[in-house]
């Protein structure tokens, strides 16, 4: 018996950017980043400083001001949220 192929998973558009944290706030699940350009599935936008939500106070814990960082960020609900971040060495 002969099965046809499952159609491909379309390519991601998530790419992590980069960053550099100049503010962490453990309290309110935030960070402020300075970054360069962001692309991810539901949100583009210019390299510029701001402040994002994480969706995990986790992603914050080990963090601190001047750490150069990698980072997805999503839409959700409306904000600019952090959905994954890991700082470079």
């Amino acid at each position: 018996m002969k099965m046809d192929k499952m159609p491909a998973k379309p390519a991601s558009t998530t790419t992590l950017s980069d960053g550099e944290v100049r503010a962490v706030d453990k309290e309110n699940k935030s960070i402020t980043l300075k970054h360069g350009r962001i692309k991810s599935s539901t949100l583009e936008m210019g390299p510029m400083t701001m402040q994002f939500a994480v969706k995990d106070k986790s992603l914050v814990s080990n963090v601190k001001v001047g750490d150069k960082v990698k980072f997805i960020v999503e839409n959700i609900d409306g904000a600019s949220t952090i959905t994954a971040l890991s700082v470079q060495k």
